[in-house]
């Protein structure tokens, strides 16, 4: 009895003493932190679906005093960077030191994780190198249409939508439909038809398998991207998704690839560029520029790989970064524009000036030239940006600029976007929405690296034309027929704990009313 009870403590006291080793690193180094709690450090709230990881972040953005403080997800030691000239550093100054977004990535027990936004190193660059030509603007002109009639389909849905009363909507539920639409079509080429039929698309039905998760299946991906240390034990005995799931949607992508090839049918998607680039080793580039931002050294591709796993992995996060973000952030732009009927007023002004020039019809070029609509998306994704924050690891030491603070290879730096878009040190009145911080006039204010809704530097988001696009032709399609209002059910609660991207935390629900325009407006 006596040599249990004594193995149970020393148990213990090894287990205490390793944590409070661990939970000490940021005090070790003279840094700003405050008091850990066993076992999840400072997120145990967001683990367990008490609070937004958002909420706990802007407690200790607003408590701290200096230019960064430190605090733990998990046991790994998270760095938050408020100082803009550091946040350069990372994210551009000195990209190759902080590469990698520290996310868990498990390849081999879930090969739809091996994509864009989480693999690393060599790998990352070399698909990213191969994957821009797939997101230019010439590639996006040309699937215009296929976005332009969804939107012609939302349309339908609204008015089918509407409460015959009131005119109240659940908008998340309905544009959710419309980004699904747009995604199936130019992403695989599928009719998904979910704005007329509800969600009907297998591709719909499949994906929901994978993204409306069990409790565990939640837990683990706040961990892979919120404390990679324990994601790295429990990947050894769970998985993200069943495999069932992963299976299924690699034979649906097979299919559709293999029938494409046997009956030699071409479209232009994303998937037909994928098929190019198995095929061939590259997309055709030659008719479009690439930022500055994309282009590496082409000796860094030579060895390139693509394999139909790696293929579909690439379909699997264009689908799932497109559809979701995108419906979000046009929801919040119609809460916002139903908040504020002045604004609203004259960003219809613009879209029926827009049309009027062109024939009444809605073109490519009439959407990149309507100015106050690219303002408020912005001003949108300021205040209310898909991803609160940005993580880059280090991987080589070094020092921040603003403190000579060291930095420890391993060591995780958070950006804190949606603090910083929020901060009245760059934004006046920075809880009001006010599209004209990003007039031309106005834009040039903001500091450099204050503004990172889509991030910045080589990492910045590469789908953000094809996001932007299908969110102002969403919002088109609605307002050139449609008032939008608040109603009695609308209110903008805390965000949902359970989501890494900042979802509300309830359905927002607004009134539509069929807009009947005069010569006099």
């Amino acid at each position: 009895m006596f040599l249990i009870l004594s193995l149970v403590l020393v148990i213990y006291s090894l287990i205490y003493y390793y944590f409070r080793h661990k939970f000490s690193y940021w005090k070790r180094r003279g840094v700003e932190t405050y008091p850990a709690r066993f076992p999840f450090g400072h997120l145990g709230e967001f683990y367990l679906n008490k609070k937004s990881y958002i909420e706990i972040f802007t407690q200790y953005y607003d408590q701290s005093k200096s230019e960064f403080c430190g605090i733990y997800q998990g046991i790994d030691p998270l760095l938050i960077v408020k100082n803009l000239e550091d946040i350069k550093y990372v994210l551009v100054k000195n990209f190759n030191c902080f590469m990698n977004r520290g996310i868990h990535t498990d390849v081999n027990n879930n090969f739809l994780s091996e994509h864009l936004f989480r693999i690393e190193d060599e790998q990352w660059k070399n698909l990213r190198n191969k994957l821009s030509p797939a997101f230019t603007s010439g590639k996006l002109k040309a699937m215009f249409e296929t976005i332009n009639q969804c939107g012609n389909g939302l349309e339908y849905a609204l008015n089918k939508a509407m409460d015959p009363k009131t005119g109240d909507i659940n908008v998340q539920m309905l544009v959710q439909r419309y980004t699904v639409d747009v995604i199936s079509s130019v992403g695989f080429g599928v009719e998904a038809n979910s704005l007329k039929d509800n969600y009907a698309s297998p591709i719909f039905n499949l994906s929901q398998e994978i993204v409306v998760r069990k409790s565990l299946h939640s837990f683990l991906i706040k961990l892979a991207f919120f404390g990679p240390s324990y994601a790295k034990i429990l990947y050894n005995f769970f998985s993200e998704g069943s495999k069932e799931t992963r299976q299924s949607f690699l034979s649906m992508v097979n299919n559709i690839v293999e029938s494409r090839e046997k009956n030699k049918i071409t479209r232009k998607d994303f998937l037909q560029l994928l098929i190019e680039l198995k095929n061939h080793g590259k997309i055709d580039s030659s008719n479009d520029s690439l930022d500055n931002a994309d282009v590496f050294d082409k000796k860094d591709s030579l060895n390139f790989e693509f394999s139909m796993k790696t293929f579909v992995s690439q379909v699997f996060v264009f689908y799932f970064a497109g559809f979701d973000t995108s419906a979000l952030t046009l929801t919040m732009m119609l809460y916002y524009l139903a908040e504020n009927q002045n604004i609203q007023k004259r960003l219809r002004k613009e879209i029926d000036e827009c049309l009027k020039k062109h024939n009444n019809e809605l073109t490519y070029d009439g959407v990149m030239e309507m100015e106050y609509l690219e303002m408020v998306l912005s001003e949108t994704l300021r205040l209310r940006p898909v991803l609160g924050h940005l993580v880059r690891v280090c991987n080589k030491e070094c020092y921040l600029p603003s403190s000579n603070l060291k930095i420890d290879v391993g060591t995780n730096i958070c950006i804190p976007v949606y603090n910083i878009q929020r901060d009245e040190k760059y934004f006046p009145n920075p809880n009001k929405f006010d599209p004209e911080r990003f007039s031309k006039e106005n834009i040039l204010k903001i500091p450099n690296f204050a503004y990172l809704p889509f991030g910045d530097g080589p990492r910045f988001c590469i789908g953000l034309r094809l996001g932007k696009l299908q969110t102002k032709m969403g919002l088109i399609s609605i307002l050139r027929n449609h008032t939008v209002h608040l109603s009695d059910k609308s209110k903008i609660s805390n965000y949902a704990p359970e989501n890494v991207i900042l979802k509300p935390k309830e359905p927002v629900i607004l009134s539509f009313q069929k807009f009947i325009s005069t010569d006099s407006e």
